[in-house]
């Protein structure tokens, strides 16, 4: 499973925003051969470290106003407008490097032949995003909850 790696978006010291880091430590952690890449706080830093990833979990903090805890898995879609969400309209144009979002790198990724075959994309709604370190309660459970459910969704694959 050498093409498998996890990315955690998000900043552990302002608390449930840390959840896709969170989460990517403790998948890496507990499925075989799955490497971290590390904690991602810029998502042009992603694109520097695609180097041998077949598939790609992204795991990241949500803010949609669902329960705090619950968790979205799906597998974004590769088109000629890079990659997205089924049914999402494109997001307004960036004016420079810092307005580049998750969807505009992995398409950049794409255009430098780096991009991952498939993205597996993580989405834990949080409840605290203040300063401080931590997890609240219910989204530390939601990020166990979620470890088999994208284990199931990237299965097929010897080790996972």
């Amino acid at each position: 499973m050498s093409g498998v790696a996890v990315a955690g978006v998000g900043n552990a010291y302002r608390r449930d925003d840390g959840a896709g880091v969170a989460f990517a430590a403790l998948f890496a952690a507990e499925v075989a051969e799955v490497r971290d890449l590390g904690p991602i706080a810029e998502p042009l830093d992603l694109v520097g470290r695609l180097d041998g990833v077949d598939t790609l979990v992204l795991a990241d903090a949500a803010r949609t106003g669902a329960g705090a805890g619950r968790v979205l898995v799906c597998e974004l879609t590769l088109d000629e407008a890079g990659y997205g969400l089924p049914g999402r309209a494109d997001a307004a144009a960036a004016t420079s490097t810092h307005g580049i979002g998750l969807e505009r790198a992995l398409a950049l990724a794409a255009v430098l032949g780096r991009a991952p075959r498939r993205v597996v994309l993580v989405a834990i709604e949080g409840e605290s995003f203040g300063d401080g370190d931590g997890l609240s309660a219910a989204v530390a459970a939601g990020i166990s909850s979620a470890i088999p459910r994208v284990r199931r969704l990237i299965g097929g694959r010897p080790g996972v």
